[in-house]
């Protein structure tokens, strides 16, 4: 009995094991949480080198075209390109050669017709001139600024019994045309003759003076200043800065600044020696500046003066004993003076070469040319320090515009 108890004992706790091992086996399983996509890490971005800052572009410098010099020497006129050294040559034989715009003027000779040439070699003769055949005076004439104009005088004598009239006819023509009129007509009964020598920087007046015929003198002789009006001919007297002084000449230079406001002219006073007039255009108003040049040298004459670009400074040349009965030969000196201040200085000392300032250098330095002796040319800068340096035997005109 003990042991069929047993064996069924045995019986059931197996079956009570299998059922619950069923029971266990068909329990679901708890969910586990799905493992997650691993997410990569957000990368962060290498910290970028800073780059420099571009710079701003700066323009260059403005490239200065190089100069055209104009030179003459003996019967040619010559271009000279003065950044390529290239130059070419025309003839232009004849007296009075200047420059203005891209034209060179030129006489034929002292009572001849006047020409004009170019850089190409286009010579351009002024027939409207209508000079005569036998005119034997000398031509006077003058271009004005923008070179499309031209003044020129002619004078005649005649003669009834011992009575001798002097007249001075004064035409103007446009260039381009020829188109010529008589501007004024002016007859003196002394050997003075009326003569242009300049223009306003507009071209709308003429500066005329009174010049003692047949007077022969290093300088010109300058007296009477005027004005003509190119449209009407109208002659407009300028003050004398020397008429209330006994003893007085007007002399040289007669200058004008190139704004056209300011007229400079010399005059002598005796026992004061050579005053400085800078007389103001628009007002009339007249200041004197007083000079330091020497007269124990004997004679003295004063001319060629010439304005600095901004009219600040005045430079002319001093004559001693200009033909030479005192000591033999005439000297030249060169002088400078400081209008603001009224101040003169000595640029050049007395030397037996007549220098004449044609060109004021941005540096300080002035361009010479050889005025006299006569068989003398060539062309030299006078440095800040005084020294002079030969830059060409030809003659410098000017600039090629």
């Amino acid at each position: 009995m003990k042991s069929k108890l047993s064996t069924l004992g045995v019986v059931f706790i197996l079956s009570a094991l299998i059922v619950s091992g069923c029971a266990l086996t068909m329990e679901q399983p708890t969910p586990m949480a799905p493992t997650a996509t691993p997410v990569p890490p957000t990368p962060i971005p290498p910290t970028p080198t800073p780059k420099p800052p571009t710079p701003t572009p700066v323009p260059p410098a403005p490239v200065e075209l190089a100069e055209t010099w104009v030179y003459y020497e003996g019967t040619t006129v010559t271009w000279v390109d003065m950044g390529s050294g290239a130059a070419n040559s025309f003839p232009a034989p004849g007296i009075g050669h200047q420059v203005v715009g891209e034209w060179v003027y030129y006489q034929e000779g002292i009572n001849g017709t006047v020409h004009r040439v170019n850089a190409t070699g286009q010579d351009e003769r002024f027939d409207f001139m209508d000079i005569p055949e036998d005119y034997w005076d000398g031509v006077d004439w003058v271009i004005s600024p923008d070179g499309t104009q031209i003044v020129w005088k002619l004078s005649f004598f005649e003669a009834e019994g011992y009575e001798i009239t002097l007249t001075s006819e004064i035409y103007v023509a446009t260039i381009a045309t020829g188109e010529a009129r008589l501007l004024t007509t002016h007859v003196v009964h002394e050997h003075r003759t009326l003569t242009p020598w300049g223009f306003s920087p507009d071209g709308s007046q003429v500066f005329v003076h009174q010049q003692p015929y047949g007077i022969g003198v290093m300088f010109p002789v300058y007296g009477e200043f005027s004005v003509m009006d190119v449209a009407t001919g109208q002659l407009t007297p300028l003050p004398d800065p020397m008429a209330s002084q006994p003893k007085t000449t007007m002399g040289g230079p007669a200058a004008l600044s190139d704004d056209g406001a300011r007229l400079a002219r010399f005059g002598y006073a005796e026992g004061e020696g050579f005053k400085l007039s800078l007389t103001d255009l628009a007002s009339g108003q007249t200041t004197g500046i007083g000079t330091t040049i020497a007269t124990d040298l004997g004679l003295v004459q004063v001319g060629d003066g010439m304005f600095s670009p901004d009219g600040s400074k005045l430079v002319y040349t001093v004559a001693y004993d200009p033909l030479g009965k005192e000591t033999g030969r005439a000297t030249f000196a060169l002088f400078q003076a400081d209008l603001a201040t009224g101040t003169q200085q000595e640029l050049l000392a007395p030397q037996p070469t007549r220098y004449k300032v044609v060109r004021f250098e941005d540096d300080g330095s002035l361009l010479l040319t050889i005025v006299w002796p006569g068989e003398g040319t060539g062309t030299f800068r006078l440095h800040p320090d005084g020294t002079l340096e030969h830059l060409s035997e030809s003659t410098f005109l000017g600039v090629w515009q």
